[in-house]
């Protein structure tokens, strides 16, 4: 394979893909700047390397044509702050809760033998959210989210039932820590309090056990 000569430190060449220059055409969210010089994988492969800015934030880089024609979103800062959250093109749920929280707590109800009625939508979950400003109704902690796969170890917000004996409907939710959640188990909201309370007297005034 003939070597494609290198720019001057510096400088860039006509950024060539099939024969046609590509230097200021735009790819997703990159302007290309033109070649700035090669990269050898092999004693036969050598790839062109382009130089282009990411029309977000301006910052400049130097990559493969395939990975600059490719990189839709931008460089990986930005692509970041479009793909998350709410802006991701596959988003489900409201404006602040998505969609997959929602149905992780659904999907108990069905292994369940007692059946509990949901009748919480999207809207309600988000005003909800919004209500409590996103923090723990027992703690005041802040809540976060996670992601799936070993990410979901990141999520601390938990739905809780305020009456455990009633389902999930519209007064009867809250958010709340995962691990609140966890230690509040099928009592009502009075009794966990009062248990939490004696264990801080007690704990106050016996220090050393």
């Amino acid at each position: 394979m003939k070597f494609i000569e290198d720019p001057p430190e510096g400088e860039y060449l006509p950024a060539l893909y099939k024969g046609e220059d590509m230097t200021g055409h735009e790819f997703g969210r990159y302007r290309v700047l033109g070649r700035s010089g090669t990269k050898r994988y092999s004693e036969k492969k050598i790839v062109a390397i382009w130089a282009a800015e990411c029309l977000d934030c301006g910052n400049e880089y130097k990559a493969s044509v395939q990975r600059i024609r490719d990189r839709k979103y931008g460089c990986h800062n930005c692509a970041h702050k479009t793909m998350s959250g709410n802006k991701h093109a596959r988003w489900t749920g409201g404006e602040h809760v998505p969609g997959y929280f929602a149905a992780k707590f659904r999907a108990k109800l069905d292994r369940r033998t007692q059946t509990l009625e949901w009748a919480l939508t999207t809207e309600y979950l988000d005003e909800q959210w919004i209500t409590q400003g996103g923090h723990c109704a027992y703690t005041g902690w802040e809540l976060q989210f996670g992601r799936t796969g070993l990410q979901a170890r990141e999520q601390t917000a938990s739905l809780d039932r305020i009456d455990s004996r009633e389902g999930y409907v519209p007064g009867n939710v809250q958010f709340v820590h995962k691990d609140i959640n966890l230690m509040k188990w099928n009592h009502s909201e009075t009794r966990f309090v009062e248990l939490c309370r004696a264990v801080a007297e007690y704990r106050k005034e016996n220090p050393s056990v």
